[in-house]
Formats: structure tokens, sequence, C-alpha cells
């Protein structure tokens, strides 16, 4: 019968084999190396003579007693006997007024919040602004409800797959968030166990993140545009405002961002030959450089645009119209998208990032696989793209829509 492996050996005196040297030892088994880790304080007893053995002992218990009872609470509490003990750290995830009163400087043991901090200081250097901005407040308001609920000192293993459905049926319930919402907070929350699986070795495995069903509401997220409505759309913008057709196609056949991505991109970005468009990390939604592959029916419309008579350092879409050497306003295509839909009397839901959305939507109705759809859209993990699919088409099975038996 094999012997039952121990988790946690909680503090205790022991003495060396010739009574000279005493000390308190506990020790934690690691779960990523499976190795039981030991801890030993020497220095509350170098100091301890005593002739007589007895005395000695006496002294010994007396001087371990309240370090056995420190160190079994911080055991207790989630403490490992790996982890430093108390240092200080940046607070990377208070509130801009919490930050003001109190600074950002916190002395912390290996609190729920000082690990939250170190996942956004990491994240940082790997995403825009934004998307950080994003990531904070999400990452801040799941702390503050593990906080709230007495949770701030527990191992980080111990936040299983209830406690995150319990904080979505919360922040549901208190902040009346829409689905999209709720799946970034899942997408963030997923990011954050990655952390702390694959960076900090905290946790061997992910819990299960699942959105809970939510009443129907009011979505307003762009929409993919109906394939009746895109023919007509596209051929309106094409005859009355040629560069936001070619902005439109962009994003249609490339899913090049609306954003800085688009904003930003100049013609030296371009390889028509290779057929391949670089964005570069400085503009890039997650600051990663990636290259995409040019459809050959957009080639023809780049060509039509007359991207090959400019200069390298010209932005492809100016001020001017066509290719200059200023990038066209942070919302001015968006505002023309808009109008040219009001014109035709189209539904609202249809913005200039629904043209995005569209082209992946003819992707997967095609059978393009998820990896590739995740390649294309330039996302870093198959997650991301599952929850992008299921947000604008639902859970689509082709097979059986396509291909589904007849009952005789």
């Amino acid at each position: 019968m094999s012997r039952k492996k121990v988790l946690i050996q909680f503090p205790r005196l022991k003495v060396s084999g010739d009574k000279r040297t005493a000390y308190v030892e506990m020790g934690v088994r690691n779960p990523t190396t499976d190795k039981l880790v030991l801890k030993r304080i020497y220095k509350p007893f170098q100091d301890l003579k005593e002739r007589n053995a007895a005395l000695l002992e006496a002294r010994r218990q007396a001087v371990a007693e309240p370090i056995i009872k420190e160190y079994t609470d911080k055991l207790k509490s989630g403490w490992k006997t790996w982890e430093s003990e108390e240092f200080v750290y940046v607070d990377e995830i208070s509130g801009s007024e919490e930050a003001r009163l109190y600074g950002r400087m916190r002395k912390s043991n290996n609190t729920v919040r000082r690990y939250f901090s170190e996942f956004i200081e990491w994240k940082r250097p790997q995403v825009r602004p934004k998307t950080i901005a994003s990531y904070t407040s999400k990452v801040r308001i799941f702390c503050k409800y593990l906080e709230v609920r007495g949770m701030e000192q527990q191992d980080v293993g111990a936040i299983g797959e209830q406690t995150i459905s319990d904080f979505f049926t919360w922040i549901v319930e208190k902040e009346k968030i829409e689905r999209i919402t709720l799946e970034k907070y899942a997408q963030n929350i997923h990011g954050l166990f990655v952390f702390f699986r694959d960076v900090k070795k905290l946790i061997k495995d992910i819990p299960a993140i699942r959105v809970p069903a939510m009443p129907p509401g009011e979505d307003q997220s762009a929409r993919p545009i109906a394939a009746s409505d895109l023919k007509i759309l596209l051929e309106y913008i094409r005859k009355t405002d040629f560069q936001l057709y070619v902005a439109c196609m962009m994003q249609y056949y490339t899913a090049v961002r609306p954003g800085a991505e688009m904003r930003m991109l100049q013609i030296k970005h371009i390889n028509m030959h290779a057929g391949t468009i670089t964005i570069d990390r400085g503009s890039a939604k997650n600051k990663t450089t990636r290259i995409i592959n040019i459809p050959v029916q957009f080639k023809e419309i780049l060509r039509a645009y007359n991207i090959e008579s400019h200069t390298r350092n010209s932005y492809v879409f100016s001020k001017t119209g066509m290719p200059g050497a200023e990038p066209v306003a942070v919302n001015a295509m968006y505002r023309r998208f808009v109008s040219a839909r009001d014109v035709l009397g189209m539904n609202k839901e249809y913005v200039f990032y629904s043209m995005k959305h569209t082209g992946a939507g003819k992707m997967l109705e095609n059978g393009f696989t998820i990896v590739e759809i995740q390649q294309h859209l330039g996302h870093k993990d198959i997650t991301s793209t599952m929850h992008y699919i299921r947000r604008h088409f639902g859970d689509i099975n082709i097979k059986v829509r396509d291909n589904f038996p007849d009952p005789f």
C-alpha cells in the first residue's frame, strides 16, 4: 500500500541529532513539481544558551510557540513556503481615486491583489493602451469581488469554477451588463488564469469559465451585414466615396481593424508582389506584428485605388481621399459609412466595423477552419476566436444546416 502524500506539513519544533541546533520546520507540496518544499527558521534559536538540557528545551519551546502559531495561520490562509513573505509592489489595478488618496505602492503578502497586479504588469507590453484599460477595469472588479467576500488571502488555486460563476451572476445583477461585456470578462479572466498557470506556475489547470445564460436585452455590438443589403450598400459607396469603399473592402478581405491598424497603414506596408499587408506592432491591437494575405479580389481594388503610384511613406487612407502625407481623421470613415447607411435607410446596427464581421462570417460559411479564421483575424488564441464567432454568428454548424438527412 503506497504512502499518502503530505500536502502541507504544519510548523513544528525540531532539534538536530547532536542537540545543538533547533529550528521550526514546515513544508508545502508544490503542485507543479509535486515536491514538498520545506522552510526552516533558525535565527530566533541561535542565541539561546543554557547548560541545563531541560531548561534549554523549555526555552526553545517558548520561542517556537508564537512562530508555530504565526506560520500555521499563514499556511491556512494560502501562503506557500517557496514564496517571499512580504514585499513592496506597484498596485496596477487600483482605481484613479484610490491611487490619488493612497498611492499605488503596496506592502503585501501573496494576496490576490498582488498577483492580479502582476498579471496587468505582464500584459501591458503585449497590447494597446485601450486594451490594457479594459483588462485593468475588469480584473479590478473581479479582485474587489473576491476581497469583499474575504477571499483576498486565498491561494489563487482555490478560485475555482463556482467562484467565477458566482462572480458572473453578481456582476450581471449589479451592473446590468450585456452579454458581449460578460464575454469580455470571461476572456480576461481566462487570460488571468493562463498567466497563473504558464508564467507564475501557481496552478496546474485553468478552471472552466462558462458565461451564464442571460435574459434577452439590447445588444449594441456591430452586426454582420445581410447579403441582400451588402450588395446595395457597397455599390452605393463604390460610386459615391471610393476611398471609403477601399476601406470597407480592406476590412472585409483582410480583417485589418478600422482603428489605428487602418489609419496608420502606409504604402510601404503593402507588398503587391508578395500579396501581403504587414501590420506593425506599434499599430496592432495586441502589439504583435502580423502579416496578412491579400485575396486576389482585393488586389484588383488596390490597383484601382492607384496605391502603386504613390510614395512608400504615404498613408493609404489620408485626408485627401487618396494616399497622402497625413492620415485620415480618427472617426471620419465611421461617420461617412453611417451617412451612406442612413441615406439607404438600412439597419442602424450596421456600422463601419460590420465589414470585418461580415468577412469573417463569409469565411465561416465557406468552410474555413477555426484555426484559419483565428489566423486571419489576428487573434492570439483560439478562445478569442470562439468567443468572436459565438457573439456575432451563434453556434453555426454548416454540416447540420446543409447536409441534414431527410426522414425517408
